[in-house]
C-alpha cells in the first residue's frame, strides 16, 4: 500500500485500488485532457500518469501495478514520447499542467 498526504487530503493506493476512482480523485478532467493531447495513450499509461502525478515513486508504482520497475519506466518513456515531452523536462510538472 502507498499513502500520499498532500496536506489537503490523503490518498491511499493498494493493488486492489479502484483506478477509476483514483482518476476522479486526481482531477475529474485529467483523463479527458490527457487523451486529447495523446489520443493513442493506453489505459495502463493513463494509470501510470495518474500515479506519477501523485508523486508515487517508480518502485511503488511497479508494486501497485504488478509490473517491474523497468516496465513502469518504459511506460513513462512512452508517455513522454506521446506527449512530446523532452528528457530535460519534468514529466510530473507536465502532467500537472494538463
Amino acid at each position: 500500500m502507498y499513502t500520499k498526504d498532500n496536506g489537503k487530503n490523503r490518498v491511499s493506493i493498494s493493488k486492489s485500488y479502484n483506478y477509476e476512482q483514483l482518476l476522479k480523485e486526481v482531477h475529474p478532467d485529467f483523463c479527458r485532457r490527457l487523451t486529447e493531447r495523446a489520443p493513442n495513450i493506453t489505459p495502463l499509461e493513463i494509470v501510470n500518469c495518474v500515479l506519477a502525478r501523485l508523486h508515487v515513486p517508480v518502485k511503488e508504482a511497479a508494486s501497485i501495478l504488478s509490473l517491474s520497475t523497468a516496465s513502469v519506466e518504459k511506460h513513462r518513456s512512452h508517455v513522454r514520447t506521446k506527449l512530446g515531452v523532452e528528457r530535460s523536462q519534468n514529466l510530473v510538472s507536465v502532467l500537472h499542467s494538463i
